[in-house]
């Protein structure tokens, strides 16, 4: 595995972990915006205090919400109601499903 490919991995499962852990503290029905995981993603990076670090997250954060939906983990939302990943454009909101919530 080359340095881009362990970078990029690691970049995705931070995306992941941000979009989970979120979801995890809002709670079972609640949803979160891909721009609080975007936000969480640049605290982690060291890059809060930069105004508008975040946004430069937001393209790795919308495809985890897709890949996390995929794997039936999480509900992409629009309007309320649950949207097919493929669906996924736009304002958008992220949920864990509500069967992973039965399992914790």
């Amino acid at each position: 595995m080359t340095e881009d490919e362990i970078a990029t991995g690691s970049r995705a499962n931070a995306a992941d972990a941000a979009i989970l852990d979120l979801a995890r503290e809002r709670g079972c029905g609640k949803s979160i915006s891909p721009a609080e995981a975007a936000h969480r993603l640049a605290e982690h990076d060291g890059n809060a205090g930069a105004t508008d670090a975040w946004r430069h997250h937001m393209p790795a954060i919308r495809r985890a919400a897709l890949r996390l939906a995929q794997s039936g983990t999480i509900d992409i939302l629009r309007k309320g109601k649950v949207i097919p990943p493929e669906a996924a454009r736009g304002v958008i909101r992220l949920r864990l499903r509500e069967i992973m919530e039965e399992r914790r």
